[in-house]
């Protein structure tokens, strides 16, 4: 993925990886991210600020939040 980061650690406790190939989108963002809480994120890192932020949809959940980042491996 250019630019983007392979796997992140939420703030949550989440561990995160990219979702290659065709996905669902939620209020008009792609699932980019799998990770292994069942979680999704959506979209890219949002890196404007000194904390990366992403939208995040808990298990189960039909909405996203925007969640911390708190480690990047690219």
């Amino acid at each position: 993925m250019p630019g983007g980061p392979d796997i992140e650690v939420l703030a949550n406790s989440a561990r995160c990886s990219f979702a290659g190939g065709g996905t669902v989108t939620l209020a008009g963002q792609r699932l980019n991210y799998g990770c292994d809480n069942g979680g999704y994120l959506y979209s890219y890192p949002n890196k404007s600020a000194a904390v990366w932020t992403i939208s995040y949809a808990a298990p189960g959940s039909g909405a996203s939040v925007s969640t911390p980042i708190t480690t990047v491996y690219e």
